[in-house]
């Protein structure tokens, strides 16, 4: 579990311009927001494999990056 002061687990930055996040929310389950500065475009419920007690796990993250670009290739459709 992350530090009680600090709950993220994962953040990415795409393009200098979008923040990719991973909070804790509970245990083995997070939310990964998508945000343009302060304005949040996306939320989704996520899990934490262990907990995240050591970091995020690798098929964590994997998982958590083709939701982001599942995201952006919404976006990028007429």
């Amino acid at each position: 579990m992350p530090q009680q002061d600090d709950f993220t687990v994962w953040s990415s930055m795409l393009d200098g311009r979008f923040a990719i996040k991973v909070i804790w929310t509970a245990p083995y389950h997070g939310e990964l927001t998508i945000s343009d500065g302060a304005t949040v475009l996306y939320r989704e419920p996520v899990s934490l494999s262990y907990n995240a007690q050591f970091g995020p796990d690798v098929d964590d993250v994997r998982s958590w990056q083709e939701s982001a670009i599942a995201f952006f290739d919404r976006l990028q459709q007429p």
